[in-house]
């Protein structure tokens, strides 16, 4: 992949370093002895995250703030609105990025992140500002004229997405992970069971089985609107199903919970009135319990064991652990997409990568590592891959969903860290039974 030819000053000091050497462990007996500790990932490059500062700020709009400035206006051009209108809005981003200037700090206790901060220690929620009330002026506030352009933006890459001929299925990639899992094990014969059982989850009406509760929560604001907490739940359910159609909460664990505005809510409500809501997801519970439901008995279910691999891996991608409001909010498919056949295209072939995931998943079993509950390895999984969330779809953004040339090595390289802990956590796994 080749640097990206758009860069902003804010971005200038977080170049990706290389990524650590990965040592193979020489026996087997070896690698069962390790898989009672977790693993190490061996990777050292940097990241981008967003701080509490900028999200209480602008929320999920914070990627108005971090992706180029011409970038953005590249898109409002792109998007089918007048020509008129998209000056307007051009106007109202940069009213925009110069009151809420952004800029990158180290954090002090991790060299790795680098967290976008505001450079003006107070500044108004965006709710509270006045931009664009001069050129959108049929918006009611600073947000309002925000999510407009938002939307336009958003417009705009859809505009640079050829159609898809059929619908994107990653149930390929969820087959070859089980089946790279468990070849040369002593489960070896059941690697058709578990195959299987790693795309039933897709399969499925509601994209769970089991189904746990409290994968999101409603904030106080709901006591105040005509709608019932049931049906609030359904229709943030059907807007993550838009971003992608196995997509489901009980297919993502965002670690700390993200909150969002859920204007669809109460699209007629006054803005002080606009219902928040988080999201945490639930596919730790859901791999937990195909897990336990997999080994209660005597033998081992692993049609049921690929079950629970299926929402282990999905918690290594990303999108199904960041970035969730603007998904949601804005861009629905277009980057989740992007992103997941980027990963089915590199599995095996590395057309746009440097090394096939396959291999880095590989490396992964050969380090296999195990500390605690099935749950307990999604969960640790999710941490790692949260961490990249923001960055893989600001860069997504940036570049273009097609033009994977322009992606920075970042995304290789967090893909790949996502495919060896991922690789190290599923060959453990299968070593405890």
């Amino acid at each position: 992949m080749t640097d990206p030819t758009r860069r902003t000053l804010l971005k200038g000091i977080a170049s990706a370093s290389t990524i650590a050497g990965i040592s193979a462990i020489g026996s087997a007996k070896t690698r069962r002895d390790m898989t009672n500790a977790p693993p190490e990932s061996p990777f050292d490059f940097e990241y981008r995250t967003v701080g509490d500062d900028v999200r209480d700020a602008v929320g999920h709009l914070w990627w108005l703030l971090t992706v180029d400035h011409d970038r953005i206006n590249e898109l409002l051009e792109k998007s089918p609105t007048s020509t008129k209108g998209t000056r307007q809005k051009q106007e109202t981003v940069d009213e925009l990025r110069s009151t809420y200037e952004v800029e990158l700090e180290r954090d002090e206790e991790n060299e790795r992140e680098l967290t976008y901060h505001f450079t003006e220690s107070r500044v108004s929620a965006l709710q509270e500002a006045a931009i664009g009330q001069d050129t959108l002026k049929e918006s009611k506030n600073g947000k309002e004229a925000i999510k407009s352009v938002a939307e336009s933006v958003s417009a705009g890459l859809q505009q640079e997405v050829e159609p898809a001929t059929e619908p994107m299925h990653a149930g390929t990639i969820h087959e070859e992970m089980a089946a790279t899992a468990i070849e040369g094990t002593d489960h070896s014969a059941q690697k058709t069971q578990l195959k299987d059982g790693s795309t039933d989850p897709d399969q499925w009406p509601q994209k769970c089985r089991v189904c746990s509760n409290d994968w999101m929560s409603l904030g106080g604001k709901f006591d105040l609107i005509d709608i019932s907490p049931d049906t609030a739940e359904e229709k943030i359910r059907k807007k993550i199903r838009d971003i992608d159609d196995s997509a489901s909460p009980h297919h993502m664990y965002v670690p700390e919970g993200q909150e969002f505005e859920a204007t669809f809510l109460a699209p007629s409500s006054p803005g002080y009135l606009t219902p928040v809501v988080e999201v945490t997801g639930a596919a730790p519970r859901e791999a937990q319990q195909h897990w336990e439901n997999a080994t209660s008995g005597k033998p081992t279910d692993f049609r049921k064991v690929g079950r629970a691999f299926h929402f282990m891996q999905d918690v290594s991608q990303p999108l199904h652990t960041g970035a969730i409001g603007p998904q949601i909010l804005e861009t629905q498919g277009t980057i989740h997409e992007a992103y997941a056949e980027f990963i089915k295209d590199n599995w095996e072939n590395a057309d746009d990568t440097s090394k096939a995931f396959l291999d880095k998943f590989n490396e992964g079993i050969e380090n296999p590592g195990m500390d605690g509950s099935m749950e307990e390895a999604c969960k640790a999984i999710a941490n790692d891959s949260s961490n990249y969330s923001e960055q893989v779809y600001e860069t997504i953004v940036e570049n273009g969903p097609e033009n994977r040339d322009d992606w920075d090595d970042f995304v290789e390289n967090s893909a790949h860290a996502c495919m060896w802990l991922t690789g190290s956590y599923s060959r453990g796994a299968l070593n405890q039974l």
